[in-house]
């Protein structure tokens, strides 16, 4: 097994002669191409600065990274893996399937694991299913993981209070947070009207009967034009037409798409619950946003994102009070240029070339309530 010094964050980051070993970075199959795309190819791309990596893609992605110094294998089913597996040092994974199923395999060729926790698998579970028993295996998997893994990594600070809390964990934790390719820093005068943007899916976790409400509110003071971007944009048009919302349009497409249209947006929407997975969350969408000069306008229950806000006073921290809502967005309007400046310069150390582990802090005097 890889000497467990040769993982530790220090290392990591560039000490000692990390380049000489080979990481086999593995793409689960039920994984959204966006999500490939944006995040897993970013992180081979992040961790090739320190090792030699190969990103093992399954056979049905139409997809493939396009870095020189990034390997990547096609697989097809766990026995292409083990290949994969016996030529590598560290072996990656962020689901708990590939990681039972090649565990032993790891163990037996003396593989140092790397696990990466985007998320806790239960808590997000029994959130929709309330299966205690389901909930109890996943935790118990999770458990196992977080314990057997050589390395942790995870997506946010509060994520990784949580891992030590939930599991007792001494280990090294490394945060990294989704990530972005690109940021620009906006010169563009503002528009007349204030734009308001929401990107994303109509499920109800993602608030999106809040956001209709909250538009209807901010319409009354504020000259503006709301702009949503889903996947389902027939069944928001028909919601949309049944509100008192006006001066909106429903548009869908791809990443590029959507990158395009965030560019000329002022502020954008991303409600969230009081739940556990929520707090815990890094969710690409605020990075979408603010990398595009878009001032987020967010619950306290974003991930380490909310207290990023309020503490670096990056956008709008919305806590059911239209009032002073539309207040704060008067203000920022007036102050547009500098608040852009600033999503700038947070965004610009969150891209995968200019992100550094040991760079990503967050103000722990701010606590989630």
């Amino acid at each position: 097994m890889v000497d467990s010094k040769l993982l530790h964050k220090d290392f990591l980051i560039g000490m000692g002669n990390s380049m000489e070993l080979k990481l086999l970075i593995i793409i689960p199959t039920d994984i959204h191409l966006g999500v490939i795309e944006s995040q897993m190819y970013g992180l081979a791309i992040l961790y090739s600065k320190y090792y030699e990596v190969t990103v093992a893609t399954p056979i049905s992605v139409k997809a493939s990274i396009k870095q020189g110094n990034v390997k990547e294998e096609k697989y097809y089913g766990t026995k292409g893996l083990k290949t994969l597996v016996k030529r590598s040092d560290i072996v990656y994974f962020r689901d708990i399937i590939n990681f039972f199923k090649l565990f032993l395999v790891c163990k037996l060729e003396s593989k140092s694991i790397l696990y990466d926790f985007r998320g806790l698998a239960a808590e997000e579970s029994f959130s929709r299913n309330k299966n205690i028993f389901k909930y109890g295996i996943l935790f118990v998997a999770e458990f196992l993981a977080a314990i057997l893994s050589d390395r942790i990594q995870c997506v946010s600070e509060n994520m990784k209070r949580e891992l030590r809390r939930r599991y007792y964990i001494k280990k090294e934790i490394n945060v990294i947070p989704c990530l972005t390719h690109r940021c620009i820093k906006r010169n563009d005068e503002r528009y007349e009207k204030v734009r308001f943007v929401y990107v994303g899916g109509l499920s109800k976790w993602q608030k999106i009967d809040l956001i209709i409400s909250v538009c209807e509110r901010i319409q009354v003071e504020i000259d503006c034009m709301f702009t949503f971007i889903t996947n389902k944009p027939q069944e928001l048009k028909d919601r949309l037409k049944e509100s008192q919302v006006f001066n909106w349009k429903v548009l869908t497409g791809n990443n590029d798409f959507v990158q395009e249209i965030l560019k000329n947006q002022d502020f954008g929407f991303l409600l969230r619950d009081n739940y556990l997975f929520n707090k815990l969350s890094s969710p690409i969408k605020f990075l979408e946003y603010v990398s595009n000069g878009v001032i987020p306008i967010i619950t306290p229950f974003v991930g380490d994102y909310s207290n990023i806000v309020a503490g670096k006073d990056l956008g709008i921290l919305y806590i059911n009070d239209s009032q002073k809502l539309i207040d704060e967005i008067k203000h920022i309007v007036n102050e547009i240029e500098s608040y852009r400046n600033k999503l700038f310069e947070f965004s610009y150390q969150r891209t995968w070339e200019n992100f550094h582990i040991n760079n990503y802090e967050i103000d722990s005097s701010l606590k989630l309530k």
